[in-house]
Formats: C-alpha cells, sequence, structure tokens
C-alpha cells in the first residue's frame, strides 16, 4: 500500500512539473486568451531570431548547429583523409551562415503567421505545458513558412558561393558511394534545418516567459502567467 501510495504521488509530481508554468486562465476571455498567444509567440520568436540571426548563431550553438548532410558527415574521416578536409570545413560554415543571414530577413513572414493563427483553444494552449504555443505554432505554420523562407536561403546560399563548395565536395562523395546523387537539394537541406532550430529557440523563448513574465514587462502576460 505504501509503495501504491509513493507511486502516485510521484505521478503527480511528474504531472505537476509538467504544466510548472502553466498560465492562470480563469476568468480570461477567449479575447484575450488570443492576445496573449500571439503577444508571446511574438515576443519569442523575436527573442529566437535575434538569437540565432547573428554570427555564429547557428555555427557555435550546438542545439542548432547546422552539420553536412547526413552522407557526408557520417563519413568526414573519410573524405578528411583523402584532403577534403578544408573544403568540408568551408561548406559547413557557409550553410550555417546561411541560416544566420537568411533568418532576419523572415522575421516579417514570422510576425504574419502569427499574426493569422486562429486558435479556439488557446485557453487550453495557455494552460499547457512549456511549450504549448511554440508546439502549436511550428504545427501551424512548418509547411508554409518553409516555402517562403527556402528562396532567402537559395539567396544567401549563392551570395556565399554555396553552391558551387558543395558540388565539389559532393561529387567526390557520390564517386566514393559515401553519398546518394539525390541527395542535391542542400538549399532545401539548410532551410529545414533552419527552421528546426529557430523553433527550438522559440520553445525555449517561451518556457523563458512563463518563468519569468515580469521580465518581458508586457502587463497582459504578467498577469497570465504570473502565480
Amino acid at each position: 500500500m505504501k509503495n501504491l501510495v509513493k507511486q502516485l504521488l510521484g505521478l503527480l509530481c511528474l504531472a505537476c512539473a509538467f504544466n510548472v508554468h502553466a498560465a492562470n486562465v480563469s476568468g480570461l476571455s477567449n479575447w484575450r486568451a488570443n492576445s496573449v498567444l500571439r503577444i508571446t509567440l511574438d515576443k519569442a520568436t523575436e527573442a529566437a531570431v535575434q538569437q540565432l540571426g547573428q554570427e555564429n548563431g547557428f555555427m557555435n550553438n550546438a542545439q542548432v548547429h547546422i552539420p553536412l548532410p547526413v552522407g557526408l558527415d557520417d563519413n568526414k574521416h573519410l573524405l578528411k583523409m583523402i584532403g577534403m578536409g578544408k573544403e568540408l570545413d568551408t561548406v559547413e560554415l557557409s550553410m550555417n551562415r546561411a541560416a544566420e543571414q537568411a533568418l532576419p530577413l523572415a522575421k516579417t513572414l514570422f510576425k504574419k503567421s502569427i499574426r493569422s493563427l486562429s486558435a479556439k483553444d488557446a485557453r487550453q494552449l495557455l494552460a499547457g505545458g512549456d511549450n504549448a504555443l511554440s508546439s502549436f505554432f511550428k504545427n501551424k505554420t512548418e509547411k508554409e513558412l518553409y516555402k517562403q523562407l527556402l528562396p532567402l536561403v537559395k539567396k544567401k546560399s549563392e551570395e556565399l558561393g554555396l553552391g558551387a563548395q558543395y558540388d565539389l565536395i559532393a561529387q567526390k562523395g557520390i564517386r566514393l558511394g559515401l553519398q546518394d546523387a539525390k541527395q542535391s537539394n542542400l538549399d532545401g537541406y539548410v532551410t529545414e534545418r533552419a527552421l528546426k532550430g529557430l523553433y527550438l529557440v522559440v520553445a525555449q523563448q517561451e518556457k523563458a516567459i512563463r518563468a519569468n513574465p515580469s521580465g518581458t514587462g508586457n502587463v497582459l502576460l504578467k498577469k497570465v502567467f504570473s502565480k
């Protein structure tokens, strides 16, 4: 019996941990709930773009760093053994630079996508876990933002000469059987990884806002998220 009680208490504590920064939605109108959703995501996205959209925002952040595509990354040591080390490093740096330079250009797109969100269940999202809003944002916008961010990444890739750099080592990888010839859409790969990094940091920023709403300087967020 004691063991059963301990297990139940453990599950209760675990459930509390998942909602440690849940919002106080009692008495909150649907209109205000939607406002809090958009304000929170807007602030979280702004902070994420500022963090990632600077030099080394991706390159020096292990959580979002963009590695070489699978075939090349898995066999990096072999390619370095045949004298391709410098080329590999150059491509990896250029991929991360393309993401860092493209995100700030897409900030308006991110804000527009947030304003277009229609969340009937905003109250439930606010009362959810630390990253409930950012998960909702990701699920609702990922496909469309990929389409809109891709041209910006492509533009930056061209400015950095990434295509020519990549082709040099990709063809070598294909000849050695280290990479599939179909893995040629490097811009798509960088775009996908850039968005993955963005959503990750937005989730981290949402958690920070829930934990310290006073730090946002927004009266509504402070009222809703403060305990």
